[in-house]
């Protein structure tokens, strides 16, 4: 086996875990690059020279959101690598599993590729389908793409070591690119006077679970005001019943006739605040149909430009400790006058 040094950059578990079989096939792990402090402190936990990027043999891109500039990749004698986890050419760029879940897609995969050309325009050295269940969310098509890098990667590895590195030029320029700004049209506004299975595609595709949600949280227009969606079914609808009737009412929990003369469980319902709410319907209620205001569109990706700097800036921001006061009081003690 040939011996090789990495410079490792990357910003999640994943990017962890190739540095675990990296250095375990008795590989150089010159620096770990990473953004993330919680990462950070995990790798320096296990040894790793966490720091700017090394002069290295390759630079392997894993999990990482940003672009890497000319002067780093001039740092790998051997080129660099990134893991990308859509199919290419077919769908480049940022959240490719969820664009692939709203767009109702069939099947997925990851790709490793070269880094050259345009964003991931570079030579494909591997590509590994990944099945899309019917019921898959957004948390769990991106846990299969994660096993589907991690168990790809001792395959990439033994590529590198033979220096079998060049890979195959993709045959044209990506057929779709997700750009970090692209929101769901409508602000992910659902639709009674759409079918169930595309409203319900929609809320699962920005079901993230307990992680952060990168996109939108799915909402629901009704009287009072705008709900957060925590998750949708398809329902028995009632046939005689209009787009947007509601039919059923729990606590957080709202059945809602559909396009077709189905219909549409909604639960966990919160306000905008994240808050569990009291969403005030009651059954026969109307909610609105149609498209959302497409001003809110061009809003939503006006605030996504700014998303990064307001995120760092208000991770940074701790609670105000106030003094504790200190007071003295005096107690004059005296003969009391008549």
């Amino acid at each position: 086996m040939t011996q090789l040094d990495f410079a490792l950059i990357g910003n999640a578990s994943l990017a962890l875990e190739a540095a675990r079989i990296l250095t375990g096939r008795g590989h150089v792990l010159r620096s770990f690059t990473v953004e993330d402090p919680a990462l950070a402190a995990a790798a320096r936990a296990q040894g790793l020279p966490v720091g700017p990027v090394a002069e290295c043999d390759y630079i392997l891109s894993v999990a990482n959101l940003t672009v890497i500039p000319a002067q780093t990749l001039a740092l790998s004698r051997r080129g660099a690598v990134n893991f990308h986890d859509g199919p290419l050419p077919e769908r480049a760029g940022l959240n490719a599993p969820i664009w692939a879940l709203l767009e109702g897609a069939q099947s997925h995969a990851i790709t490793w590729h070269r880094i050259s050309g345009g964003v991931d325009e570079g030579p494909v050295l591997l590509r590994v389908p990944v099945q899309i269940a019917p019921d898959d969310t957004a948390l769990t098509l991106n846990a299969r793409c994660w096993e589907a890098a991690l168990s790809s990667l001792p395959q990439l590895i033994d590529m590198l070591e033979r220096g079998d590195d060049q890979g195959s030029a993709q045959p044209h320029a990506p057929v779709k690119r997700h750009m970090r700004i692209d929101r769901p049209a409508h602000a992910a506004t659902l639709d009674p006077a759409q079918d169930a299975d595309s409203q319900a595609r929609l809320v699962r595709a920005l079901d993230h679970g307990p992680y952060w949600n990168p996109m939108l949280r799915p909402r629901l227009r009704t009287g009072r005001g705008i709900l957060l969606v925590g998750g949708a079914e398809p329902a028995q609808g009632n046939p005689s019943a209009q787009p947007g009737q509601v039919l059923e009412v729990r606590d957080h929990d709202i059945l809602v006739a559909m396009a077709q003369g189905g219909a549409l469980r909604l639960s966990g319902l919160h306000g905008t605040d994240g808050q569990a709410v009291a969403h005030g319907l009651s059954v026969g209620d109307r909610l609105p149909t149609g498209p959302a205001d497409p001003a809110l569109d061009a809003a939503i990706r006006d605030a996504a430009r700014d998303e990064p700097f307001w995120r760092k800036r208000m991770a940074r921001l701790a609670p105000w400790s106030f003094p504790k006061p200190r007071c003295r009081m005096r107690l004059r003690i005296g003969r009391p006058t008549a």
